[in-house]
C-alpha cells in the first residue's frame, strides 16, 4: 500500500514539475513577443476538446495595426511534454490567409486562432 502511495506521490510531483516547465515556456514566448513587437497587439487564444484524450491548442499571435501577423506561436498537444513553436510561414500573412492555412488543420488550432482574434477585439475596445 505504501508503495502505491509513494508511486502516486512521485507521479504528482513529476507532473507538477513538467506542468511548471510548460507554463514557463509559454510565459517566455509571450514575454519575448511583447518585447520584440512594441507597436502591436499580442493576444492569446485557446481551444480544447471536451474529451481528455484529444489535442488542445494555445495560439499566441502578435497583430499589427494593418491586421498582419507579426509573430505566431502555437502550443498543440495532449501532454505536458508539448512546447511552444513559432510558425514562421504565417509571419507577414493577413488574418484571412491564416484562416485559410488553418482551415485544413484537424486539431483545434483554427478555433484557438478565432478565440485569439475575439480576445484582440476585446482588448481594442
Amino acid at each position: 500500500m505504501s508503495l502505491m502511495v509513494s508511486g502516486a506521490l512521485i507521479f504528482f510531483i513529476v507532473n507538477g514539475l513538467l506542468s511548471y516547465l510548460q507554463m514557463n515556456d509559454l510565459r517566455h514566448s509571450i514575454q519575448s513577443m511583447k518585447k520584440r513587437q512594441e507597436t502591436c497587439v499580442v493576444t492569446i487564444g485557446k481551444a480544447k476538446s471536451g474529451y481528455s484524450f484529444k489535442k488542445g491548442a494555445i495560439i499566441i499571435v502578435a497583430l499589427s495595426e494593418q491586421n498582419r501577423v507579426l509573430d505566431f506561436h502555437e502550443l498543440v498537444g495532449r501532454t505536458v511534454f508539448s512546447r511552444t513553436k513559432q510558425v514562421s510561414q504565417l509571419v507577414g500573412c493577413s488574418i484571412q490567409e491564416v484562416h485559410e492555412y488553418l482551415s485544413n488543420a484537424k486539431d483545434f488550432r483554427k478555433k484557438a486562432f478565432e478565440d485569439a482574434l475575439k480576445n484582440a477585439n476585446r482588448a481594442l475596445i
